[in-house]
């Protein structure tokens, strides 16, 4: 009787261990957290995401949720994470564009949402999200990297090299960066290639301007001039880019009467519109109109070759020896730093010591000044005794000399 009661107690009190460890083991996340901050469940939430471990991860997003408040607005960037985590991206960017631009963590949240619309093939929302980011943190160096794939991508070189320069003064330049802003000068992408990228970023948005315009061009250079001509009739008839590649169809086509036309519907100081009246009224030998349409295209693009060039025909042409003798001059520095830019392109250029100085000189004597800034900037950092590098930098910095 005594060792029944003893056996009976003696199971009643095992049970009760035991629920007792059940129960502590399906606490765990609650009770291990429960005496956290906030600032260190999210340190906990972030180590949980680099390693991977998405349960733990949403143990403590819940907790975080459980002892904060409404106005926290570290609560929607934490579930936003873990949502792109679960790969659920609707879900994650309702919960990044909820957060208010005074919030600390908006120019991230504006990041994160560019890299959303980015990887849905929506050009338009991701540029502005980027922007954005840049616009609520100014030193932020990942939007900007964004940017140039962007701006690269669908040809708009002058957005491209603005926010280089703006690059070059907020973070360290490799040769490859550097490299890739020359090349924004005067490269030309593969058109197949951009073809079938805008014709991507098209179908998720066809209200993409940009990416319409890029295609359009494309299909102009591949001589498929019907589906540039299809590509472009969206947009609105007063479109300047839209006009300019139009005009480039009819003159491809052989139809100069129709060219005109349209050249006389759009603005003067749009680049494209101006080189082909200069180059029309250069054809007609009318010298002084020639010569002021490419002045007109100068001043928007200071060191376009085609313009340089064409400038110095017509100055010639109207008898201007001098004046056209310094734009020829122009023209050749042009085509010695495009000889350089080409050589830095090998694979083996990175590693050639005299390259850098070479192409900072190139810059330097066309007035890519920042461009110049940068190269000799890379020399410094790899030689800080540099005396050379030392003092361009200097004399650039001193000339508060920047790109055009």
């Amino acid at each position: 009787m005594i060792k029944s009661w003893i056996t009976s107690k003696f199971l009643m009190v095992s049970f009760a261990a035991g629920l007792l460890l059940l129960i502590s083991i399906w606490l765990w996340p609650v009770l291990t957290t429960a005496s956290r901050t906030n600032d260190q469940i999210a340190i906990e939430f972030d180590q949980a995401l680099a390693t991977k471990n998405l349960e733990q991860a949403r143990r403590l997003a819940d907790q975080y949720q459980r002892q904060t408040n409404s106005t926290d607005d570290r609560l929607p960037m934490i579930q936003a994470r873990l949502e792109l985590a679960f790969d659920k991206d609707s879900e994650a960017l309702k919960n990044l564009e909820s957060i208010p631009d005074q919030s600390p963590f908006a120019p991230t949240a504006r990041q994160l949402t560019g890299q959303l619309y980015l990887r849905a093939n929506r050009l338009v929302p991701a540029e502005k999200a980027y922007l954005d980011a840049i616009r609520l943190d100014p030193k932020i160096v990942q939007p900007r990297r964004e940017l140039i794939y962007i701006y690269a991508i669908q040809l708009r070189r002058r957005e491209l090299r603005a926010i280089f320069l703006e690059l070059s003064t907020i973070s360290p330049m490799t040769f490859q960066n550097v490299f890739h802003w020359c090349l924004t000068r005067g490269n030309d992408w593969e058109p197949d290639e951009i073809v079938a990228d805008m014709t991507k970023f098209l179908k998720a948005d066809p209200q993409d301007r940009w990416s319409r315009i890029a295609l359009a061009r494309s299909l102009k250079r591949l001589v498929k001039l019907d589906e540039a001509e299809k590509a472009l009739e969206p947009l609105a008839a007063n479109d300047p880019d839209a006009i300019a590649i139009k005009a480039q169809i009819a003159i491809d086509r052989n139809d100069p009467e129709k060219a005109r036309d349209l050249l006389a519907k759009g603005p003067e100081d749009h680049f494209d519109l101006a080189v082909m009246r200069a180059q029309m009224a250069l054809a007609d030998g009318d010298y002084n109109e020639s010569i002021r349409y490419f002045k007109t295209a100068l001043k928007v693009d200071p060191d376009n070759r085609d313009a340089v060039v064409g400038l110095a025909r017509a100055l010639a042409g109207q008898g201007t020896k001098e004046e056209a003798k310094a734009w020829q001059e122009k023209a050749t520095k042009l085509d010695k730093l495009a000889s350089l830019i080409q050589e830095a392109a090998k694979p083996e250029a990175a590693s050639d010591s005299t390259l850098p100085k070479r192409l900072a000189d190139g810059c330097e004597s066309v007035g890519h000044f920042a461009e110049a800034k940068a190269w000799w900037g890379l020399l410094a950092a790899r030689d800080p005794l540099n005396q050379e590098a030392q003092q361009a930098l200097y004399r650039l910095g001193k000339s508060g000399a920047s790109a055009p």
